[in-house]
């Protein structure tokens, strides 16, 4: 199985996937500090596309049958494209990611690989599982947490999530000293 992106989606993908099921799993992301976190949820390769080259390491790691499921997680037209070049012949696309812009596919090789292609509906009746899943293991949903705030520092909380992205994963507005009213 591959993920690409490593977000704080696909590191719920990630850590959800591991916990329930022995899949090798392929996390594949650019920046250095999600691949770490990627790790200590239990993803077995992880690949940095800065320094090598996605499809390569997968068709290495996979003696050249691909990834049976690929789960496309950063929103990007750049990797959902990469999905059908990633996915083993009658293998399975699931696209988690969210873009506004068009993405191609070879047309041929979704018929060639006879592939399954998913979308998802996100978050529909999905957030009370989530969230029983990180409460039963606080590990993870600890190891998300970037940052504890102060609900009045809401301002600079945005502006460091949007700024530094690559150093964020969840931030957490503590409400405890905000004023009634």
């Amino acid at each position: 199985m591959t993920i690409l992106g490593l977000g704080p989606i696909g590191l719920a993908v990630l850590a959800q996937i591991k916990k329930k099921y022995k899949v090798q799993v392929f996390a594949v992301d650019p920046v250095p500090e999600r691949l770490a976190l990627a790790a200590r949820f239990g993803a077995d390769v992880l690949i940095n596309p800065k320094d090598k080259d996605t499809l390569q390491a997968v068709d290495e790691w996979t003696h050249g049958e691909g990834s049976n499921v690929v789960i496309e997680c950063a929103g990007l037209p750049l990797t959902i494209g990469q999905t059908i070049h990633l996915v083993s012949p009658g293998g399975r696309i699931v696209i988690v990611g969210l873009t506004g812009k068009d993405v191609v596919f070879p047309g041929q090789l979704l018929t060639k690989k006879d592939v399954e292609l998913l979308g998802t509906r996100h978050s529909v009746n999905k957030f009370p599982g989530v969230l029983a899943f990180l409460q039963e293991n606080p590990e993870i949903s600890e190891a998300f947490i970037t940052r504890i705030m102060p609900f009045a520092a809401i301002e600079e909380a945005l502006q460091t999530a949007r700024n530094t992205p690559e150093k964020v994963t969840k931030i957490i507005l503590n409400y405890e000293d905000y004023p009634e009213g």
